[in-house]
């Protein structure tokens, strides 16, 4: 394994903090950091603090820091903190003293792990001889626990010898991964705020410097320098020896500049090692994909030196691809040995072989969508990537792409996205930083191109996930006035589900009303539950005591509430306003087809009516209570109405802001009758929007991806307005009015749908979407009854995927229990999977997963978007950093050569993730 070094920053307060290195330890290696005390301190009393990149799973066994005098086998002589077959584990020779429950698989980001330790605590608080915190949050569920006697002195701190990295005795159990900022402190127990804070901006767990510590006797602090692997930088002079370390495992990867490594959780049969820096393939071909989704703009290096090239392919691949062939297959865009480029299933020559010891160059022009291909740092074709010539080909960048490589047997490959210029020992690093100053590369990168590490990621649109999608857990009490907080917004669109007993699942919006609930399990038409649901609050959530069917407020009964933001109570809209001769002139808005229009428009909500048009002249446009305003008897409106310039005139306009519980309200010309129409101020969520052939009215959070629209359907092919500037990537639908089904659209294809309330495969019918993929501004509808049953209600939930904080897309089952690995771009917090591919009987349901409900790995507490039943024990999935990962077959989440629909929400951008 290898330490590495980077610069760490701390948003927070504007401060910035550096990491010099971080250390690589490789199990392979034998590598590990030993000293023996010269004398024994405090054993009762001291605290562990140090961040921690996994790069292995499935440990027999790996050494974080342990102490053993190799002459007893006993408590006293033998301690151990290490992951055991993946579990954190703290004991001695004989017990346990901790075990966790959660597993610890993540290999995309770093971990910070706090172990806090105090045996002279009473017997009355014994739980908290030994703490253990993960990333500032401490661990409580543990398979064993047993605590040490008050007073026990455990064998840290002895004069014995200790390790980072192995233990010393028989079997030595190597880590794998990297070590960063490690630090213990002798005599004090102390909490993780010691050494980390939570980012305001970000709400992420970082290292912060250290300040005001008292390190103890035998205290230390390990900043892993090159040239001083084992230096204690406390003043203490603690050092520790490195054995089988050198300088070339002193890295660029850092808690705070997150590089990106082969992926060990999406791979064949090839071995990783090296901290997931080195591919060898010795049992036929596979290919493994890597731990970061390429962004959508930028331009993106990273190198890859050949060590055994037999059939190596290097390049890119879809995130969606989850098989074993994706290097050559459709879905991969990459160069052979040989020199062939494989544009997805099509070969052509191109450049010129490499062979055993070249270096192969990358480079991914994601802002124009040019990949390029050299060797040695001569480009490809007479390529050149910073002036824009001869790409190898042409990638669409809107696609979601992550590095990839393809090995036949027998191929070896290390490879350098910035972290370690010298691949792990083989050369002499050159020092070529990218522009930006980050990395250490063996070739200068081109002009504009970065490395790929998480400082070079953009600044996510949402950087706080949480202020537009959270998950929120309590408990019924049967009581009014119940109020239900936490949720951080106002909760506009809010699902709730009993796990604690069968009840169907209620989800209430704020544009059909608060009190007005449509059921995902049932058919049914929209009932009214005012009398248990409402009102949404500015945190929360309002609910009384409840006689149907336990579903909100029962007593002692677990709950989930799911809850997104749209528009929110203050949103703004223009319509550019057109004078038309209609039967007379009349005030026509957004071009649309029928002049004089009603109007909704939400109470709080600023709408402006651009009259810059020529046709406003001399037709100014006002506001009564009256119909025709001063025409019809009435007079002028002006609570909360400005104006400005001279109807027909650029910057014209008139401008009103809805007044709280305002009067119905009719616009007209006050120079003209019969020009205008009605207004409705609305209490409920949304405006207007003209954009599809039938009005709809939207509310709408295009920051997040997420509008909800309300439409009365026509019975014929018609479209509606959507208002997210973007094409929805999944449509979740109900008709309010009748007992339909549900209807589901996602872009995978816009010919089928699929139904929330039922199992059924993806279904092939050209009337539910007349077979019309949306636009940036409409979804289409058929003559399907369950999109457009003429003259009844509907309600539509509309969602556009927003980089790092939602992606909707589809993968392969492979039917065993190392499932298929799903890159998302980020830290899932909500996930809903859905066969598509075939009807499984005793299966195919939508299967809901969280992180609220599965606070860690496994996470496997299921609930059914189209049952009713409570909280069950379901299908094994991991959620990490960078995505989410099957761990278990099964038709409901990975049947083997099966496509599974999957939707899901951001805990954190990766950018801001820690592992989990």
């Amino acid at each position: 394994m290898s330490f590495g070094s980077t610069k760490l920053l701390a948003a927070s307060g504007g401060k910035a903090y550096e990491i010099d290195q971080s250390l690589m330890f490789e199990v392979a290696d034998s590598s590990y950091l030993s000293k023996t005390p010269s004398s024994a301190s405090n054993q009762r009393t001291w605290t562990l603090s140090t961040w921690i990149k996994n790069t292995s799973e499935n440990y027999a066994g790996g050494s974080i820091w342990g102490s053993h005098d190799n002459s007893t086998q006993s408590d006293a002589g033998y301690g151990w903190l290490g992951l055991y077959q993946d579990k954190l584990q703290m004991g001695g020779w004989s017990t346990n003293w901790r075990t966790t429950n959660r597993v610890f698989r993540d290999v995309g980001a770093w971990m910070h792990l706090v172990v806090a330790v105090d045996t002279t605590i009473a017997d009355g608080s014994a739980d908290n001889r030994i703490r253990i915190y993960i990333n500032g949050v401490e661990e409580t569920s543990f398979s064993e626990k047993n605590n040490p006697s008050q007073n026990y002195d455990l064998p840290w701190n002895k004069n014995q010898q200790h390790r980072f990295g192995a233990i010393n005795r028989s079997t030595a159990y190597y880590f794998g991964g990297y070590f960063a900022e490690t630090q213990v402190i002798d005599g004090s127990q102390l909490t993780p705020s010691s050494f980390g804070e939570t980012d305001e901006d970000t709400g992420q767990w970082i290292p912060k410097e250290p300040s005001g510590l008292t390190y103890g006797t035998n205290g230390f602090y390990l900043k892993f320098e090159s040239g001083a692997i084992g230096t204690d930088s406390s003043g203490n002079g603690n050092n520790y020896t490195a054995n089988n370390l050198a300088n070339a495992d002193v890295v660029l990867d850092t808690p705070t500049n997150n590089f990106c490594t082969y992926n060990s959780l999406d791979n064949g049969s090839t071995v990783l090692s090296q901290g997931n820096l080195k591919f060898v393939n010795s049992s036929g071909g596979s290919d493994t994909g890597c731990t970061m989704q390429i962004p959508f703009t930028g331009k993106w290096y990273w190198e890859i030196r050949a060590t055994a090239v037999d059939a190596m392919y290097y390049g890119i691949t879809r995130t969606s691809y989850t098989g074993t062939d994706g290097s050559y297959g459709s879905d991969g865009r990459t160069i052979l040995y040989n020199g062939t480029f494989w544009n997805g299933s099509s070969a052509a020559s191109y450049g010129s072989s490499y062979s055993d010891g070249d270096i192969v160059n990358v480079a991914f022009d994601c802002d124009n969508s040019k990949l390029y291909f050299g060797k040695n740092g001569t480009w490809f074709n007479s390529g050149n990537p910073a002036t824009g010539s001869n790409p190898a080909g042409s990638v669409t960048a809107s696609e979601a792409w992550v590095p990839n490589m393809y090995g036949n047997s027998g191929t070896q490959n290390d490879i350098n996205f910035g972290q370690n210029g010298t691949f792990n020992g083989l050369v002499t690093a050159q020092g070529n930083a990218d522009g930006s100053g980050e990395g250490d590369f063996y070739y200068s990168p081109p002009s504009g191109f970065k490395a790929l590490c998480s400082k070079n990621l953009p600044t996510p649109a949402i950087k706080k996930s949480t202020e537009h999608f959270n998950t929120v857990l309590y408990t019924g009490n049967n009581s009014t006035n119940h109020d239900i907080s936490g949720v951080g917004f106002q909760p506009d669109f809010t699902w709730i589900k009993n796990r604690s007993q069968a009840d169907s699942h209620v989800l209430h919006d704020a544009v059909r009303g608060v009190g007005n609930v449509v059921y995902s399990d049932l058919n049914l038409a929209e009932n009214n539950n005012a009398a248990y649901f409402g009102p949404f609050q500015t945190d929360g959530f309002r609910l009384s005591p409840t006689s149907v069917g336990h579903a909100y407020n029962a007593s002692s009964e677990n709950y989930v509430a799911w809850a997104w933001k749209v528009g929110g109570t203050a949103p703004s809209k223009t319509y550019a306003v057109k004078v038309v001769s209609d039967s007379g002139n009349k005030y026509r808005f957004d071009d649309y087809g029928t002049s004089a229009v009603t109007l909704n428009l939400q109470e709080g909500g600023t709408y402006t009516f651009d009259q810059s048009d020529s046709s406003n002249s001399g037709h100014p446009l006002r506001f009564s209570t009256t119909s025709d305003g001063s025409h019809g008897g009435g007079s002028e409106y002006t609570t909360g109405v400005t104006t400005n310039g001279t109807p027909g005139s650029s910057g014209a306009y008139t401008r009103i802001t809805v007044a709280a519980s305002a009067a119905t309200l009719y616009y007209y010309c006050t120079a003209h009758s019969g020009m205008g129409g009605q207004a409705n101020t609305n209490s409920t969520f949304g405006a207007t929007n003209l954009d599809g052939s039938i009005l709809s009215v939207v509310s709408e959070n295009t920051t997040s991806g997420f509008s909800i629209v309300s439409y009365t359907g026509t019975g014929s092919n018609a479209t509606v307005g959507h208002e997210l500037g973007v094409a929805p990537s999944v449509i979740i639908l109900k008709n309010r009015d009748t007992d339909d089904n549900w209807r589901v659209y996602s872009r995978n294809d816009a010919t089928d749908y699929l139904a929330l309330n039922a199992t059924i495969a993806s279904t092939d019918d050209n009337t539910s979407w007349n077979d019309t993929a949306p636009t940036s501004s409409v979804f289409t509808i058929g003559t399907d009854t369950n999109t457009n049953r003429s003259g009844d209600d509907f309600v539509a939930y509309c969602f556009a995927e927003i980089e790092g904080f939602s992606k909707f897309g589809t993968y392969t089952g492979n039917g065993n229990a190392n499932g298929p690995y799903i890159i998302t771009g980020f830290q899932p917090a909500w996930i809903m999977t859905k066969i598509v591919s075939t009807t499984v009987s005793g299966g195919g349901d939508w299967v809901i997963y969280d992180d609220k409900r599965d606070v860690d790995n496994v996470t496997n507490n299921a609930l059914y978007a189209n049952l009713s039943i409570a909280e069950s024990t379901g299908f094994d999935y991991d959620i990490n950093s960078n995505g989410f990962k099957a761990r278990a077959a099964g038709n409901d989440i990975n049947q083997n050569a099966q496509t599974f629909l999957y939707l899901a929400f951001s805990e954190f951008p990766f950018k801001y993730a820690n592992a989990r």
